[in-house]
């Protein structure tokens, strides 16, 4: 730090500001950006097999994909600057116990994303629940 001390203020300033924005962006905004990417990549998932997580019986490759994007759920609703920075566009909101802890959090989320059905979603995880148990 020596070598700061005989630097002008003005140029100690500049360096000072441009390795604390670096700092701030590699620790900070790129994580924020990389969970924000993964919650959309869940939603995705969510709309496009809409049909078959609500009306149709869960297969064992969507059981796999949900039960890695249950874990990363879980993850992710355990920190807190996380959960509060992403609770408006993003439901993370927690889990629900009635379900096996392979898939608790993503019942949860897949019934906060959809408005209409919720019930329908609900009872086919319930009917789904048996498979979840070899997990």
């Amino acid at each position: 730090m020596e070598i700061f001390s005989y630097l002008p203020d003005h140029i100690l300033d500049i360096i000072l500001l441009d390795f604390w924005v670096d700092y701030f962006r590699k620790n900070v905004i790129f994580s924020i950006n990389e969970v924000k990417n993964n919650l959309q990549e869940i939603s995705n998932f969510y709309f496009k097999n809409k049909k078959q997580i609500t009306y149709s019986k869960i297969t064992n490759t969507m059981k796999t994909q949900l039960s890695a994007k249950n874990l990363y759920l879980g993850k992710i609703h355990n920190i807190s600057s996380f959960r509060m920075f992403f609770k408006n566009s993003f439901p993370i909101y927690g889990h629900d116990d009635s379900f096996p802890d392979c898939c608790n959090y993503i019942v949860t989320y897949f019934i906060c994303l959809s408005p209409n059905e919720r019930f329908n979603i609900y009872y086919n995880f319930k009917l789904s629940e048996s498979m979840y148990d070899d997990i």
